[in-house]
């Protein structure tokens, strides 16, 4: 028994020098053929995504939109398969879902938002992809600004309660601010304008899409939150966000949806006849106030943002 004894630990010991141990730190780390920087184009909106990969390999990201103002809005539930991608960004109520070419040069997806929309990003450069210096906010014309620096970002310059920072829209409901629900949105169509067409061709004679529009419709014939003529918004916003591109808008009643018909060239989401002239105050470095400057008569409308903030619907009666 000594002898067999002895005869396996030589083994052991040979195959311990054959066979060293590999250090712990030395294991390679899982490497994330998705980390990198992305530019695309949502509609006429540049969209740019920017995801990191850490020591072990999980991802995570942001997403700007330049022309809105929206800078390093968090996204969550980054999942990867294979070639697939999929993230979440909440503070949007908007998700992509999509996959990486074999090059890794292209992201080609979808982004939902409550009507997909096709979503491609391209790799660029860690030059192309710089954004604003830091400490930089972009120009926000039209924006009263109640809130200095130094504000108390719970104060409001009136005696109504703050904005809450849980809702991405608000509105007061008597003493409370109650929240907002997202317009309920069926599938987007497209049709063709004669007149945008005239428009189109008189700015671009050689515009491929002139007179194509695109028509945006909503759930029912009414939306579920009426209020009146002179309705108060709160709305929380990233600090860097510029509030300018919140817009409220008449849409137009069907018998059992409500209805936005826009040129696809046109450069918003809310046709020119059917915006309403507003007020925004900042209240703080992550809220603002938007009132109607005049009183909205009857109807339906919609305030927000497309595609990034999202798009919510009320009803205006004819009481005071």
């Amino acid at each position: 028994m000594a002898r067999i004894i002895a005869f396996l630990i030589c083994i052991v010991i040979c195959l311990s020098q054959n066979f060293p141990v590999v250090a712990q730190d030395s294991v390679p780390k899982p490497k994330s053929d998705f980390a990198g920087d992305y530019a695309g184009l949502l509609g006429p909106l540049h969209v740019k995504l920017h995801l990191i990969a850490a020591p072990d390999g999980a991802l995570s990201g942001t997403v700007d939109s330049p022309d809105q103002g929206l800078v390093g809005v968090p996204c969550t539930d980054i999942h990867t398969n294979g070639q697939s991608l999929s993230f979440s960004v909440p503070m949007v109520h908007g998700a992509w879902i999509g996959f990486l070419s074999a090059d890794g040069k292209l992201l080609s997806g979808m982004w939902n938002q409550g009507t997909p929309l096709a979503l491609n990003l391209t790799r660029v450069t860690a030059a192309a992809a710089a954004g604003p210096a830091e400490g930089s906010s972009p120009a926000q014309p039209g924006v009263k600004d109640v809130a200095g620096p130094a504000s108390n970002p719970s104060t409001s310059p009136s005696s109504d309660p703050p904005c809450p920072p849980s809702y991405s829209f608000s509105y007061l409901d008597g003493s409370a601010w109650k929240p907002m629900m997202l317009a309920v949105a069926l599938p987007k169509e497209r049709g063709v304008s004669i007149k945008g067409g005239f428009k189109d061709l008189s700015r671009n004679p050689l515009n491929p899409t002139a007179g194509q529009t695109n028509l945006f419709r909503y759930k029912d014939a009414a939306a579920p939150l009426t209020l009146g003529p002179n309705p108060r918004f709160c709305v929380t916003i990233l600090p860097n966000y510029n509030p300018s591109q919140i817009l409220i808008g008449a849409v137009e009643v069907k018998k059992d949806h409500r209805e936005l018909e826009q040129l696809r060239s046109a450069d918003s989401w809310l046709p020119e006849k059917e915006a309403q002239a507003v007020e925004i105050t900042r209240i703080s470095a992550n809220a603002v106030e938007i009132t109607p400057k005049r009183a909205l008569p009857p109807g339906q409308y919609v305030i927000g943002g497309y595609p990034m903030i999202g798009i919510y619907d009320f009803g205006v009666h004819s009481g005071n």
